[in-house]
């Protein structure tokens, strides 16, 4: 838990120095007198609140922890699935890119109150990815993940998983894998874990498809390939 905490801390102080204070300007020229806090709450709640002027990101310390222990806890946050859904970070489901990616989620969350751009029984509307989109691609989160990399290895604090799958399960949801095939190797995402086989979302001469994989086909990709997306199961 200490660890949870000190990056908790941590990730707070980032918001307000990498994502609030260089567009304090800017987001006042569009509401005069407007504020942003970065808190820590105790249960698992992650969320951005906004009373008139007074906006607050609550980052729940329970939260966090799921992302630090497995890919399995973390798949149950929507986090997750938009980095393996729209590729933030390279598709990249591990403790920093997660945790950094929450942060960017809810200021993004803030840009779009006050560009008036969340509407009743509309949160996560096209708006919404159009802002978190820009984070992303303006590089923006990439930015901000090498920062937190680089104060938690001053602080000497793990960025890995916790724990891992009991038993022979050797792959997670979320883990980047390959699998070799004829021509070469086919790379892919695990999408779904069972006893005897392994669903991978992968991309086939340009189109993504969902395939059965047996696990003993199966390793991680830890880039040890050249691999081209070719050939079928």
């Amino acid at each position: 838990m200490h660890d949870v905490l000190s990056i908790a801390k941590l990730l707070c102080l980032m918001g307000e120095k990498a994502l609030w204070q260089p567009r304090q300007e800017w987001a006042r020229n569009i509401k005069p007198g407007v504020t942003l806090d970065f808190r820590l709450g105790r249960g698992a709640k992650t969320y951005h609140l906004a009373r008139d002027k007074d906006h607050v990101i609550v980052l729940g310390v329970k939260c966090l922890a799921d992302q630090l222990n497995s890919r399995r806890t973390a798949c149950k946050w929507l986090s997750a699935k938009e980095i393996t859904k729209r590729k933030y970070f390279r598709g990249q489901l591990l403790p920093a890119e997660l945790l950094v990616h929450i942060l960017c989620h809810e200021f993004a969350h803030f840009v779009q109150v006050l560009l008036g751009r969340r509407y009743k029984g509309s949160v996560h509307n096209k708006e919404f990815y159009e802002i978190l989109d820009r984070v992303h691609k303006r590089g923006h989160a990439d930015h901000l993940l090498k920062q937190f990399r680089m104060a938690c290895e001053r602080q000497n604090i793990s960025l890995t998983f916790k724990a891992r799958p009991d038993g022979h399960q050797r792959f997670m949801v979320g883990d980047r894998v390959i699998s070799r095939v004829k021509s070469g190797f086919v790379q892919g995402i695990v999408a779904k874990v069972e006893s005897a086989q392994v669903t991978i979302e992968a991309e086939v001469n340009g189109n993504y498809g969902y395939f059965a994989v047996e696990p003993r086909f199966l390793e991680q990709d830890k880039g040890q390939h050249r691999h081209e997306i070719e050939g079928y199961f």
